[in-house]
């Protein structure tokens, strides 16, 4: 299964982290401003 969440946002944060956690898929992350993101991956 393929998820896509828009948004580094508390809901898109937490939303990664707890499906990033369940099954065997893949979590497509997305944000306006790529340098939020990258800042976000590493607070993982």
């Amino acid at each position: 299964m393929n998820i896509s969440v828009m948004g580094t946002g508390n809901m898109g944060k937490a939303l990664v982290k707890q499906l990033g956690t369940f099954g065997n898929h893949s979590v497509l992350w997305g944000s306006r401003d790529p340098t939020r993101l990258q800042h976000s991956l590493r607070s993982l």
